[in-house]
């Protein structure tokens, strides 16, 4: 994070994918990760509110379906 603009990189069973559109504007955070899944691009948009240790997200799949899941710092 630097300022309100969050970069780096995501990674899942798919590869390392870039974070694009990353902010943190007070405790809301929002990033885009632009995944290739089977040949074909797919844009997950996640939207979370910083709360302590955790972030409570939703993500948003290809406008097709909302996913919430909770992120918590490893202690």
């Amino acid at each position: 994070v630097e300022g309100e603009n969050l970069t780096g990189k995501s990674k899942s069973q798919y590869g390392e994918t870039e974070i694009t559109e990353g902010v943190v504007k007070g405790d809301d955070i929002t990033f885009v990760e632009n995944l290739v899944y089977e040949g074909m691009p797919l844009r997950i948009v996640y939207k979370g509110k910083i709360s302590g240790d955790e972030i409570k997200f939703t993500r948003n799949v290809a406008d097709i379906a909302d996913e919430p899941f909770v992120a918590k710092r490893s202690k």
